[in-house]
């Protein structure tokens, strides 16, 4: 399990300026995990190099028990 803390944080701006340096395009703009109890998070990305490459992300209900939701 991976607890949020000052590691966590380096991690995720490490993340995002590689993407940006890349010049990907991320497709998902909203939330899409849920568990009961926990504040909604984005953790399932969609990223292409063309900005048109996808033109629509559908999410959906979660599959079975996951509390991820369905991209498509």
């Amino acid at each position: 399990m991976v607890r949020a803390g000052p590691n966590t944080a380096a991690a995720a701006s490490t993340f995002f300026e590689e993407t940006q340096d890349l010049f990907l395009v991320q497709h998902v703009h909203a939330a899409t995990r849920y568990r009961a109890a926990q504040e909604p998070s984005m953790l399932d990305y969609i990223f292409t190099d063309e900005e048109k490459l996808i033109e629509n992300v559908k999410i959906g209900q979660p599959l079975g028990k996951s509390d991820h939701v369905v991209l498509e």
